[in-house]
This record gives structure tokens, C-alpha cells and sequence, in this order.
């Protein structure tokens, strides 16, 4: 058997190992060489574990897995939120007959305490903070994803803080995006409470932004560092 693993995440690079050590073939993908070079640097001399880096399309995933056997496995390990990354590897295990498997992360979210704050999406948070103009900074430890929609915030070079991959992809976006370079975290997580403590108080911060994901995320400890 033969396993293609879309491992953009600690469950990912967990998968793709527990497999490659147990005798079976994986070709495991990251979208940024950052993810690659922590998935290799584990993989510890695996032989039958082959690392590529970049994103695909829905047309390429499709014919990477046409031209795999019948009984290749592909397993879908992206991140929680990155939505449209699975519908196209979903999508393209069916138009191919190969079977797929998603490993979906527990949330760990449960109510909503006292100052807390739920939002659907970035362009909510976008809104939220245009209206709470007595809020003058703010950690996003949300990735480069959303940084784009965050600019939208009103005097956003001053009260953004992302903290981002240390990958040289992100820090390209954030730049080009506008955001100070002494503002921007780059640092790989996810990080302990104290840890998140630590950069909250060091930048004065009002307000700490995530996403909900997940205890492997980092969310438990963001949680409890921002209360």
C-alpha cells in the first residue's frame, strides 16, 4: 500500500510518520518549505518517506492521484479552517476512486466565558475591532492567512501584532501587506500559556485574536493566557 498525505499539521506529520515506519510507502506534501523541513527533520533517514512542499490545485491533486494505484490511501491532514484545501482533495479522491480519509481536529471549545469574544470569520473580527476604537493593539496568532482581510482595520500598522510561521513565505505576505517588520512575531507554535503570556505583556496587548484549533493548535493555552 501507498499513502499520500496532505500534512499540514502536527496530526499530518504524525500520520505520515506512524505510517512510514510501519513498512508502508508515504508521500507526504506541506504547502511551504518551512513544513517541509519540520516534517523531514523527523522523518530521521525514513526511507519510504518522500517530503514535497507547495501548494496544489484541485486539477493537480487530481492528476497526481490518476496516476496512482487503486489502493493508494490518501489521507487529508490539512488544517482545520484551510476549507477549500479540502473540498479539492476531496473532491479530486472521488473523480480518481481513491480512498480518503480526513483527520479532523476536537475542538475543545466549550461556552464562553467572561470576556470572551465569538466571531464567524476575520472579516467579523475586521468589523469588531473598527468599532472598539479604545483598543489600541492586538496579537493575531492566526498565520498569514487572514492578514490580508486585517488590514482593513483602521490604523491597522499600529494596533496589529501578527504572529506568524517563521517561513519566509509569511513574512513576504505580511511585509508586502504593509504591516511593520518590528511588529511582526515569527515564531513556531504552538507555545505554552506562559509563553503566550509573555508576548501578550511584551506588547502591551488589549486583545489576543485565534482561531478555535483545537488543543494541538494551541487554543487551551491561548485561552488561558488571554483570561
Amino acid at each position: 500500500m501507498k499513502a499520500l498525505v496532505f500534512a499540514g499539521t502536527t496530526e499530518g506529520r504524525e500520520a505520515a510518520l506512524m505510517l512510514a515506519r510501519r513498512g508502508i510507502s508515504v508521500m507526504a506534501f506541506t504547502a511551504t518549505d518551512y513544513g517541509h523541513e519540520v516534517l523531514d527533520g523527523a522523518a530521521d533517514g525514513l526511507q519510504n518517506l518522500a517530503v514535497e512542499s507547495g501548494r496544489l490545485s484541485e486539477e493537480q491533486i487530481r492528476e497526481l492521484l490518476m496516476g496512482e494505484a487503486p489502493d493508494t490511501l490518501v489521507i487529508d491532514a490539512t488544517h482545520p479552517y484551510a476549507a477549500q484545501v479540502t473540498a479539492n482533495i476531496r473532491r479530486a479522491c472521488m473523480d480518481a476512486q481513491k480512498r480518503y480519509i480526513r483527520i479532523v481536529r476536537k475542538s475543545t471549545f466549550a461556552g464562553e466565558p467572561a470576556g470572551v469574544t465569538v466571531l464567524a470569520d476575520a472579516q467579523e473580527v475586521t468589523q469588531w475591532a473598527n468599532r472598539e476604537e479604545n483598543i489600541k493593539k492586538k496579537i493575531l496568532p492566526t498565520g498569514s492567512k487572514d492578514l490580508r482581510i486585517y488590514t482593513e482595520i483602521e490604523g491597522y500598522r499600529d494596533r496589529v501584532w501578527p504572529r506568524i510561521l517563521p517561513d519566509m513565505d509569511s513574512l513576504r505576505i505580511a511585509t508586502e501587506l504593509g504591516y511593520k517588520k518590528s511588529n511582526i512575531i515569527c515564531m513556531q507554535g504552538p507555545f505554552s500559556t506562559e509563553m503566550n503570556i509573555a508576548m501578550i505583556k511584551s506588547v502591551g496587548a488589549q486583545v489576543l485574536v485565534t482561531k478555535d484549533t483545537g488543543k494541538t493548535g494551541g487554543f487551551d493555552s491561548k485561552l488561558k493566557a488571554a483570561l
